[in-house]
């Protein structure tokens, strides 16, 4: 529902859902949750995901993390900023290679760069990412 809602802020929201929902998910699962390329396809492959992801979750250390989105609305465009509190991630190396369509996880940045912004840039850190559109 919260990907819905923010697409609407865009001049296509169609376009964009796709896109606002993957960032969103990674900057939980990926972000404060910490859970990694690697371990994810493990905790994939093992079946064992879900369980990991729930007990995560319930933990302390992770449970007070959050997500902080904003929308700004530009004369021209529109921005929305996705910061989470995890340790970031070198985002750059997601670009050089292509995800192959059989691996079980790792599409998430492929989406969000298919999914009609016209620019998608992230902090050096890799916590925080703003996509935006023009009207």
């Amino acid at each position: 529902m919260l990907s819905h809602t923010l697409a609407k802020q865009f001049p296509h929201p169609d376009n964009v859902i796709s896109g606002i929902h993957e960032l969103l998910i990674n900057a939980v699962e990926h972000g404060n949750l910490e859970l990694g390329f690697t371990l994810k396809t493990r905790l994939f492959q093992s079946g064992l995901w879900e369980s990991e992801l729930k007990k995560r979750i319930a933990m302390p250390y992770y449970a007070r993390r959050r997500v902080n989105i904003e929308v700004i609305h530009g004369k021209n465009e529109c921005h929305l900023t996705i910061i989470d509190q995890g340790k970031g991630f070198l985002w750059t190396e997601y670009l050089k290679k292509p995800i192959p369509s059989k691996n079980l996880n790792g599409r998430g940045l492929v989406i969000a760069f298919a999914a009609g912004f016209n620019s998608i840039k992230f902090n050096n850190m890799g916590n925080q990412v703003t996509c935006t559109s023009r009207y």
